[in-house]
């Protein structure tokens, strides 16, 4: 959406407002030209915060704003910067006079029948802003001074899997990654796996280390640049559906992920180089962050599936080098 807003206004300065935790997702883009942090924290306002950076922004005189969040937040930000235009979201909830914060509004497409990327550009066409593209690759760019510290982290040709997910029912289980790591070590693969920053991810992560049997972690990552830093140089990144699966699919890293709850249709990876493995069906797609089935969802994809899907991958790669 923003490559696309960057192609119908090729002079104008083009800022992005996000939150403050995810900017080094968007900080090394070329074409952007600012990139302002939000401070934000469910529930509460945090107007010392705020405030400050809302006089800042509203300081721009912007002519144009888009607000693509679609919640009582992004309403009333986007009336406090004060741009000359203001395009939002329509919303079924939402405090009263919510639609005066706008000059236009616009209908959402259905989440349910279309691809992420493809859904935000609908909109942004919906505002008359498009260019009718439909060009849905993810573009990130990482710290060209952190590539010495990733490769300390991360060797060379390591395949880095990522074993834990907010929402326990997207989580393989571990039984499974010992079981992928053990067909991968007999087949000369080099593994590593990661996992989130809670306490309860990195549980996780060392509930799986055994140095006997060759499984090795990536340490705790709590800088976000670093982390991309390091999604960069893997091989191949194996996931479920998580954030840093697209963060990967960004960085143009081969990936391979599994979909049983998630919303295949709106989140799969899509195009070359990705695989997707999709599991069963399961009542708790939408209805819970727990898989209360007594065979949970994400257990229908199989290690040997896994492990044939990476070596079709490395073999079409090993394939593209060779016809390079």
């Amino acid at each position: 959406m923003l490559r696309a807003l960057r192609q119908r206004f090729p002079q104008a300065e083009l800022h992005v407002l996000i939150p403050e935790e995810a900017v080094p997702l968007l900080k090394y883009v070329p074409w952007l030209d600012k990139v302002w942090g939000f401070p934000r924290q469910r529930g509460r306002m945090q107007l010392k915060k705020t405030m400050p950076l809302l006089t800042q922004l509203r300081a721009e005189k912007f002519d144009l704003s888009l607000d693509f969040v679609g919640n009582d937040r992004g309403a009333w930000t986007s009336f406090m910067i004060g741009a000359k235009e203001r395009w939002g979201l329509e919303a079924p909830r939402g405090f009263l006079g919510r639609s005066w914060c706008y000059h236009h509004t616009t209908e959402q497409p259905d989440y349910d029948l279309y691809y992420e990327g493809l859904r935000e550009l609908m909109i942004l066409d919906a505002m008359g802003m498009g260019t009718g593209s439909r060009d849905t690759r993810l573009e990130i760019y990482t710290n060209p001074d952190l590539k010495a510290k990733a490769a300390e982290l991360l060797p060379e040709g390591t395949i880095l899997c990522h074993i834990s997910s907010v929402q326990l029912k997207k989580e393989w289980p571990l039984e499974y990654w010992r079981e992928f790591s053990i067909k991968a070590a007999s087949r000369g693969l080099r593994l590593m796996f990661s996992a989130g920053i809670s306490e309860r991810e990195q549980l996780s992560l060392r509930a799986l280390a055994n140095p006997d049997l060759g499984i090795t972690c990536l340490p705790p990552v709590y800088d976000l640049e670093l982390f991309l830093a390091i999604l960069q140089r893997a091989k191949l990144f194996v996931s479920a559906d998580t954030g840093p699966l697209h963060f990967a699919v960004g960085l143009q890293t081969p990936t391979l992920s599994f979909f049983a709850p998630s919303d295949y249709l709106r989140w799969a990876p899509v195009g070359e180089p990705h695989t997707t493995i999709r599991g069963k069906e399961c009542e708790c797609s939408k209805k819970s962050h727990v898989c209360y089935n007594q065979s949970p969802c994400m257990a229908s994809i199989k290690p040997e599936q896994a492990m044939e899907a990476v070596e079709r991958a490395i073999f079409a790669k090993k394939m593209q080098e060779v016809v390079v």
